[in-house]
């Protein structure tokens, strides 16, 4: 949530936030997991070369992934 809109950090840098600089995949999972995204924006949390697994899809022509960069296109540019 302290992620302004239109910017990004990496799973790593959250797993660095939460204290456990170790646990990306976890990171990655907790985002996975949010109940909550229009709330808690967790499509600002990509991967280092990529937008990442979102919702568990690493396919940039996968549904999900095309939502997050979206997402992210429509915060960058309102």
């Amino acid at each position: 949530m302290r992620i302004p809109g239109g910017q990004t950090r990496t799973y790593g840098w959250l797993a660095r936030q939460a204290g456990s600089p170790g646990a990306v995949r976890a990171a990655a999972q907790a985002m996975r997991r949010n109940p909550w995204p229009l709330a808690i924006p967790c499509h600002r949390v990509v991967g280092v070369r990529d937008l990442g697994g979102y919702a568990g899809s690493r396919d940039p022509s996968s549904s999900v992934v095309c939502l997050k960069k979206w997402l992210l296109d429509r915060e960058a540019n309102p």
